[in-house]
């Protein structure tokens, strides 16, 4: 009866020929509160649309069609509420269309007063 040779495995081995190209990255946080808000409004591109969420660096608006916006564009915003109001820069960072839609806008330039009006806006 011939006996059968088991494969000898080496440590070293591997189910591929070399290493997966795994790029590790950091993952970005949140460092600040951003929450639902109602009672203020956006003007961008020539359209007028709810803020449906805010934070200190963007700002979440409801748009019926996102696809207004174009992905990454740099637009001039128009914040308003609370008797305030602040002109800023801003990149659409994000679109959805489900559950909610609209468009994600990263505040990417803030004059000093714009800022504090938009703070206040946010703290109101």
């Amino acid at each position: 009866m011939a006996r059968r040779s088991t494969p000898r495995i080496r440590p070293d081995s591997s189910d591929f020929r070399r290493e997966p190209s795994v790029v590790a990255e950091k993952i970005e946080r949140r460092r600040t509160v951003r929450g639902p808000r109602r009672d203020l409004t956006v003007t961008v591109g020539g359209l007028r649309a709810t803020v449906l969420e805010a934070g200190p660096k963007g700002l979440f608006v409801g748009l019926d069609d996102p696809d207004q916006l174009a992905l990454g564009a740099r637009l001039e915003v128009t914040i308003e509420g609370h008797r305030r109001r602040a002109v800023a820069r801003a990149e659409v960072v994000r679109k959805e269309i489900h559950p909610r839609r609209g468009a994600a806008l990263l505040l990417v330039h803030l004059s000093p007063q714009a800022e504090a009006d938009y703070r206040a806006m946010l703290d109101a």
